[in-house]
């Protein structure tokens, strides 16, 4: 199932919050697999043209 723009800049975003919330206190290997999807979802985005690189933001948040 492919998802939406807006779902994964929302999964993106919560995944983002999450590792901001327990960064000091959760196991490496947590983190790891969140950054592991955090950087496929970003992949995601920069192919359909959503994510700029270069300044780590979004281009564009469409609207549904």
């Amino acid at each position: 199932m492919t998802k939406t723009d807006n779902e994964l800049i929302r999964e993106y975003q919560a995944k983002m919050n999450a590792m901001n919330a327990f960064v000091a206190n959760c196991p490496l290997r947590v983190k790891a697999e969140y950054a592991r999807r955090m950087k496929e979802i970003r992949d995601e985005l920069r192919t359909r043209g959503l994510y700029e690189a270069n300044c780590g933001q979004f281009v564009t948040i469409p609207v549904e």
